[in-house]
């Protein structure tokens, strides 16, 4: 039993966020791959409105994201021969690592960023402490531009996916992400003593022989760990979320049940709040980017409006162990803060919008301003002329007296007009 749960439960999701130019050609584009097929999640815990954002078993449905899985086929088109045995030596430690790539699986969400999934699996040898050293070289695979051997081959891993992420067509990767963000289910032994130490390593994307890191590891606002039972313990910063399981009980919940749940709800939890750091460090990217171009920064705060009426809720769950991670989550994303910021952006593209159709209707006054002025010049110069009539046709001092209290009364009131405005 021992073994199947060792084999079972180590297993590792590296998120690649990018963003497709068209979100809706990329989603028909790869819908027509033979490489990829189109697959439902079951969501069972989690509110009703996280149902809506995936297309979760109801076919035809406009969802907001869509998920595709790497076929075998799929597999080897991009050299990545499905459950071989890859390898590579460590920069940091000179060890050689084995895993293997268990699943590539795209989520494509249509209002913005999306990404692609990378699943690792690791031996049964593997503890804590090897599973965290692996994690610090492969979250940086793009920036070290890592290889590694699969077989006979050798992998540039950062080269391989970027094909695959421009398989739907032209997309980019998010420019300043320095690492990849993970998600991490390491199951052990109960006999393991808890190394709650390794495990903020794990959480936060470093190399266990850090030690100015081991140092630091105690700050409080940059991770998170909690137990919700004598048999899990939950971690996470910025950089990673982690669920470390012990137990080897056949009959255990923590054997049968907890892991499909990491996998699955806890998981799109840690995805929906994935993506909502993403698209907010995005909005506010694109608002510095197009702050000289008016008209799209009106457009960028309608986007941005919709984003929060759809995305930006709170109760993800009634279920209280889902609501604590997804609170835990929240904090370590900075979701709440990144959110005022957005907020700020929005009131100030508010502001500038009533400001320039302040300017509009003030340049309206003027023109119908200066039309009063000739309107009134002109009756005053007929006023004055039927004065002259009634003179006797001569042009009297009263003629002029009256001509000239009417240009007085004009300068006064266009005076007054421009000084108000």
């Amino acid at each position: 039993m021992a073994g199947t749960f060792m084999e079972l439960k180590r297993q590792s999701y590296y998120m690649i966020p990018f963003l497709p130019n068209e979100s809706e050609k990329y989603l028909k584009q790869i819908a027509k791959d033979q490489d990829f097929e189109e697959y439902y999640t079951e969501i069972r815990y989690l509110s009703g409105y996280v149902h809506e954002y995936f297309n979760s078993g109801e076919r035809g449905k406009n969802h907001p994201c869509h998920m595709f899985r790497l076929r075998a086929n799929g597999f080897e088109h991009y050299g990545l021969t499905e459950k071989e045995i890859g390898c590579f030596t460590s920069i940091i430690d000179k060890e050689e690592y084995r895993f293997i790539i268990s699943d590539v699986t795209c989520y494509i969400f249509l209002d913005g960023i999306s990404f692609f999934r990378i699943g690792i699996r690791y031996p049964q040898e593997y503890g804590l402490e090897d599973i965290t050293n692996f994690n610090f070289v492969f979250s940086r695979l793009f920036q070290s531009k890592m290889c590694f051997r699969l077989g006979e081959q050798e992998i540039d891993l950062s080269t391989t996916f970027l094909n695959l992420v421009n398989v739907g067509g032209k997309a980019a990767f998010l420019p300043e992400r320095r690492q990849l963000t993970s998600y991490h289910l390491v199951g052990l032994e109960r006999e393991n003593k808890r190394d709650e130490e390794t495990l903020r390593f794990l959480s936060r994307g470093r190399h266990t022989s850090f030690e100015a890191t081991r140092e630091r590891s105690s700050l409080k606002e940059e991770l998170f760990s909690y137990s919700p039972n004598e048999d899990v313990i939950w971690a996470g910063s910025t950089n990673a979320v982690c669920a470390v399981a012990y137990g080897t009980d056949g009959a255990s919940y923590t054997v049968r049940n907890f892991p499909n749940h990491v996998l699955h709800d806890y998981f799109i939890v840690f995805l929906l709040r994935l993506y909502e750091r993403e698209m907010l460090l995005w909005f506010s990217r694109k608002i510095l980017i197009e702050r000289n171009n008016k008209k799209n920064l009106i457009t960028m705060r309608e986007k941005m409006v919709d984003f929060r009426a759809i995305y930006m809720h709170d109760t993800v769950s009634l279920e209280a162990n889902y609501r604590e991670l997804d609170r835990r989550i929240r904090e370590v994303f900075c979701i709440e803060e990144l959110e005022k910021d957005v907020e700020e952006c929005i009131d100030s593209i508010n502001s500038f919008v009533a400001d320039r159709k302040n300017r509009r209707t003030d340049g309206l006054l003027t023109a119908i301003g200066l039309l009063a002025v000739i309107s009134a010049l002109t009756d005053g110069l007929g006023f004055a002329d039927r004065v002259g009539e009634l003179s006797g046709g001569t042009l009297s001092f009263v003629h002029f007296a009256v001509l000239g209290v009417v240009l007085i009364f004009v300068i006064i009131g266009v005076f007054s007009f421009f000084k108000e405005g």
